[in-house]
């Protein structure tokens, strides 16, 4: 069995968003290595919301764990290879946006 590490989250900014993450904090929470995400990021699947040249500076949003961890079931259960998976991501998340505007529509019509 893994060991899981629990990390603490650093809490940035003015509350108006999520707390970030650092990179090995994603990792753990992922159960992955830090190059992984490192990895994830060079293929764009994945974005800091605070960038620097050093990896360790990175800082992610909570929701990032979930981003990392549909990526690894699409590549591990489908093996999907990255690219495919950066054109999954976008039609779900074109997808999502299409179902919120019908239902705020359909919230218009009553």
């Amino acid at each position: 069995m893994k060991e899981y590490t629990e990390f603490p989250i650093v809490v940035t900014g003015d509350g108006s968003r999520s707390p970030l993450l650092r990179l090995r904090e994603i990792a753990a929470r992922c159960m992955i290595q830090p190059d992984l995400v490192s990895h994830f990021v060079r293929f764009g699947l994945v974005d800091p919301i605070e960038w620097t040249e050093n990896p360790e500076e990175w800082r992610f949003e909570s929701q990032t764990v979930l981003l990392i961890q549909k990526i690894i079931r699409l590549q591990s259960d489908l093996e999907i290879n990255y690219a495919g998976i950066g054109v999954i991501l976008e039609l779900l998340d074109r997808i999502e946006t299409l179902e919120k505007r019908i239902r705020d529509l359909e919230q218009l019509l009553g």
